[in-house]
């Protein structure tokens, strides 16, 4: 299975960014949104079957219902949310893995809340490709440089997501021209999420981080890092 996901992950990420290209149907949208699902799904599947320790599954479950919390208490202020923060953190504590079905679940859960469409499978995506790619950045959980550098390159990937969305199911199809209308139409929106992404992370590392080494020392949890994990 470690040597399915690479491959699956890579190939559904070209896939959603090059099929627009060429498929330019309405059926296109239903197409991206179970392609989104697909890539999703072996995570869920991996979690299940590895038969994960309930006290880790607990951990989970308490880090994704303060990122949905995070997510509904900031909804008065549009692309301003402590999300992608939250998501990153777990993967860089507690591993891809972690970090991915925190992400997902966040989108999921929370939008029972702000409301489930075909938006949803591209936003479990995103944030599962933020939490998961947060366990590979060396020094993510120490350095205000790199946090900074991630929370930006996070918020803009989210953006250049979820505009494919945009393009997609407003329009019907697929335009390059109309895509990357959109992104430049969104960088107020981009560089307000970036801002949020790199302030939560300066201000939630910290307190993350002490949770983590209790955790490690009263229970035995193992502290993610980079190319190897080390218990506290």
């Amino acid at each position: 299975m470690k040597k399915i996901l690479p491959a699956l992950l890579i190939a559904g990420g070209a896939a959603l960014f090059l099929v627009p290209l060429f498929w330019g149907e309405n059926r296109l949208s239903l197409a991206l949104a179970l392609l989104c699902c697909l890539i999703v799904l072996p995570f869920f599947f991996r979690f299940e079957r590895r038969g994960t320790d309930a006290r880790k599954a607990v951990l989970l479950a308490a880090f994704t219902a303060l990122s949905v919390a995070g997510r509904v208490l900031f909804a008065p202020f549009p692309s301003f949310k402590p999300v992608a923060a939250l998501v990153a953190l777990g993967g860089a504590f507690f591993g891809g893995e972690f970090g991915f079905l925190c992400g997902a679940l966040t989108a999921l859960l929370s939008n029972f809340y702000f409301g489930q469409g075909p938006w949803t499978p591209f936003q479990m995506l995103s944030w599962g490709l933020v939490g998961l790619g947060a366990a590979y950045v060396p020094g993510l959980k120490k350095s205000p440089l790199i946090q900074g550098l991630f929370g930006v390159l996070s918020g803009v990937f989210y953006s250049a997501v979820m505009d494919i969305f945009t393009t997609v199911f407003q329009e019907g199809g697929f335009s390059l021209t109309r895509y990357l209308t959109y992104l430049a139409a969104a960088i107020p929106v981009t560089a307000t999420y970036a801002v949020s992404n790199v302030l939560f992370l300066w201000l939630l590392t910290p307190g993350i981080r002490r949770i983590a080494e209790r955790l490690g020392r009263k229970y035995g949890f193992v502290i993610h890092h980079f190319r190897k994990e080390t218990q506290v």
